[in-house]
């Protein structure tokens, strides 16, 4: 098939404010060219993913949903200069040379267009529960058009309760260009979107507790928020920067543990699985996604959400944990061909 994907409005891929879009998305684009389709991508202007014909939109960028208490009823305001209305003003116009319209967009107006394209347009969804005007165009699409809404994990199903039978997609990795590091140099590691939701405070009191430094990779997402933590916990933060490719591989190799603090129910982890296909097992709170993705005792180990004194005393413990079985667990669970196989089912339903 030929297929046009449409990415987020919120950030150009490839930036630090996009978060692991980019990773999902250029995952996803191995998987449909492994299937033998041909793929274009509209994104936000300023966009950069490998491999990839881009058609580039300029515009005004949209607010993120991610971390919006999932029964506000606000709906962002469509500016004449919005990057999301000048996006799908141009998939309406292209929809004719394409057999199937793809949506990572969780916001509610690719889902409220959905019935007006003929060319069949389907979403995944990326986020839990948003906002309630997004859930309720994600519940009355569905309703609609039965199977064309897609899930990464079984805890995102739970959150978007309303959305009728979602497809659990899940999602997969190309491992090849994840290195395994059987031997860490660093310590007590952490990656992602520096934001409240993220939990990064609670990473850095694990850090404190245990008397270690935290290193950080990650963009800054709330820059109140990072100033204030920098100020409480200066003598553990390690900062290294918004890294990407190889960068990051190899920072998440080194560590002897990932820390995941979400304060969100996260749809799906990236990060998680990308830090055990280096090597590197991961102390999760048992909160969204998590308990999917890290098994408690393999390949690291789980704890209550918000408990972040007990995962201070899961780091003792990280000696019982095989770096080589947090390998084997990411590409048995995650692999592309897994992926590209699980896509070709939801394609057929979709189309």
């Amino acid at each position: 098939m030929h297929i046009l994907v449409l990415a987020p409005p919120a950030a150009p891929l490839g930036h630090g404010a996009a978060g692991g879009i980019t990773t999902h998305i250029s995952q996803t684009l191995k998987a449909l060219r492994h299937l033998g389709h041909q793929v274009q991508v509209i994104a936000p202007h300023g966009s950069h993913i490998e491999a990839c014909t881009l058609i580039p939109i300029q515009g005004t960028l949209q607010p993120s949903a991610a971390g919006e208490p999932c029964d506000a009823h606000s709906i962002y305001p469509v500016p004449p200069t919005s990057v999301l209305a000048a996006m799908w003003r141009e998939a309406l116009s292209l929809q004719a040379q394409y057999d199937l319209i793809l949506n990572f967009a969780q916001d509610w107006l690719p889902y409220y267009l959905t019935e007006f394209f003929h060319t069949p347009v389907a979403h995944i969804a990326n986020m839990g529960a948003v906002n309630a005007t997004t859930c309720a165009e994600m519940a009355r699409v569905s309703r609609i058009f039965p199977g064309r809404v897609a899930v990464l994990s079984e805890a995102q199903v739970a959150d978007l309760k309303v959305v009728c039978a979602p497809f659990l997609l899940s999602l997969g990795f190309d491992f090849a260009a994840y290195p395994f590091c059987a031997q860490p140099t660093g310590g007590l590691i952490w990656a992602g979107r520096i934001s409240k939701e993220k939990g990064l405070e609670d990473a850095l009191k694990i850090a404190a507790q245990t008397g270690a430094s935290l290193s950080i990779a990650g963009a800054v997402d709330d820059e109140a928020y990072w100033q204030r933590l920098r100020q409480e916990y200066s003598d553990q933060i390690d900062y290294r920067g918004f890294l990407v490719g190889q960068e990051l591989m190899a920072f998440l190799g080194s560590g002897r543990v990932l820390l995941q603090t979400q304060k969100w129910s996260e749809a799906f982890g990236i990060v998680t699985v990308e830090s055990l296909a280096c090597g590197t097992p991961v102390i999760a709170y048992d909160r969204g996604a998590n308990g999917e993705l890290v098994a408690d005792g393999l390949t690291g180990f789980l704890v209550p959400a918000d408990k972040w004194a007990l995962a201070a005393e899961k780091v003792a413990h990280l000696d019982k944990i095989s770096r080589a079985a947090c390998r084997a667990h990411a590409e048995d669970r995650f692999s592309l061909l897994t992926y590209a196989s699980r896509l070709k089912t939801w394609l057929e339903i979709c189309v």
